[in-house]
């Protein structure tokens, strides 16, 4: 069930020797909060999301060349749901790649390099600010693939309110930054207590989720949120996320800093490739389905005995 609308933790990026306690705060017990003040232009973010419609009204044959570097990287369909996507939005290669692919005029290709550059530079901030609460200095995320993932859910005026357009999950990221459709809302998040939440848009700002790898690399200390996405608007819904998805070696571990005699090591070592796999091969079955096969497969697999 869901209840009334959640306000996410805003993390002002401006005042972050301020904002430690809030921010760890938010990582550890809600699993999501809200940064301003985060050094992306916002006529950019408004160009990005033009540039995102403008690729989705593209024919479907230019569409499908945006074919998968790894599962469910490029172009997918789905009832209510298209996706296309940068595999390593760090690579300038990658980037140049998905413009040439898919033809993209050269105002859109500078917009999506620029914004791709962008929104790179912030993740990586971020998460190195979030380590940091933690201590934790020296580690860099400056390698990580970082995959960029454009989403339209083709809700209509033949949709019926609330008719789920992306089941229940949790992200196979360490952190995620959404940019949100600012008219069309629909995401709801698993609040502590089980019920779902709608998290409200907010023009200007950018929403960030903790997602598995967080929680692992972390041996458990992060929260990966639960969310959804429900229709609420007959209308489609776009948004722009970046995934900060696993190390260049694809190797994914609890830090030695998080295991001692008091807190003992929850996951064992894993290829991501390999999780992902796993995690995103059972996305046709009914939502509860899709909880319970990937968690149960999850843990058996990746949690040590």
């Amino acid at each position: 069930m869901a209840t009334e609308g959640f306000v996410v933790p805003v993390i002002n990026l401006a005042k972050f020797e301020e904002e430690k306690e809030k921010l760890i705060s938010a990582v550890i017990t809600y699993g999501s909060f809200r940064v301003i003040n985060h050094g992306v232009p916002q006529k950019l973010m408004s160009d990005m999301k033009a540039s995102t419609e403008y690729l989705f009204e593209l024919p479907s044959e230019v569409k499908q060349c945006n074919t998968d570097v790894i599962i469910k990287s490029g172009h997918v369909v789905a009832p209510f749901y298209e996706g296309l996507g940068i595999y390593d939005a760090s690579s300038p290669t990658d980037v140049y790649n998905f413009c040439s692919l898919l033809d993209v005029s050269s105002h859109d290709r500078e917009i999506l390099s620029t914004y791709a550059s962008k929104v790179h530079d912030l993740i990586v901030d971020l998460a190195s600010k979030i380590v940091e609460c933690l201590g934790i200095k020296s580690y860099s995320f400056q390698e990580w693939h970082s995959h960029l993932r454009m989403n339209r859910y083709n809700f209509t005026k033949e949709t019926i309110i609330g008719s789920i357009g992306g089941a229940v999950h949790t992200d196979n990221s360490f952190i995620t930054i959404l940019l949100e459709d600012e008219y069309v809302d629909g995401l709801e998040i698993m609040d502590l207590t089980g019920n779902f939440v709608p998290v409200d848009p907010v023009p200007g700002t950018f929403l960030c989720t903790m997602g598995d790898i967080a929680k692992i690399w972390s041996n458990g200390i992060f929260h990966n949120v639960r969310h959804r996405i429900i229709c609420k608007k007959a209308m489609p819904r776009t948004t722009v996320a970046l995934f900060m998805l696993s190390p260049k070696d694809n190797k994914i571990e609890p830090q030695a800093e998080f295991v001692d005699f008091e807190h003992p090591k929850l996951f064992q070592s894993f290829d991501y490739n390999e999780y992902r796999m796993l995690k995103l091969s059972n996305l046709s079955l009914t939502e509860k389905e899709h909880i319970d096969v990937n968690e149960a497969a999850i843990m058996a697999l990746f949690t040590t005995q």
